[in-house]
């Protein structure tokens, strides 16, 4: 399921969707993107969400994928109830 999905089900008040950049003094460049979830987020043994439904969590397999082939990196942690992705496009 995706972020906006995610935060459509939790009180208007909770609901949100952050997605940021910046660059490091070093010119790398990070994106992130965060979002409130309510209930348990499965990681597999990659790291990556395991969807519950078929044709779900494509997504973040297509970004892990891309982000490989250009050899960046990609973290995603679930903490406090807050699902983030963190990403470095190209890795020097």
């Amino acid at each position: 399921m995706n972020g906006v999905a995610l935060a459509e089900k939790l009180p208007m008040e909770k609901r949100r969707v952050k997605i940021g950049s910046r660059q490091g003094s070093d010119s790398i460049l990070t994106l992130c993107v965060d979002n409130p979830y309510s209930g348990s987020v499965r990681l597999g043994r990659d790291g990556l969400p395991r969807a519950k439904r078929v044709g779900h969590g494509v997504g973040l397999v297509s970004v892990a994928a891309t982000v490989h082939r250009y050899n960046g990196t990609m973290s995603i942690r679930t903490e406090d109830s807050l699902f983030s992705v963190g990403i470095v496009p190209y890795a020097k």
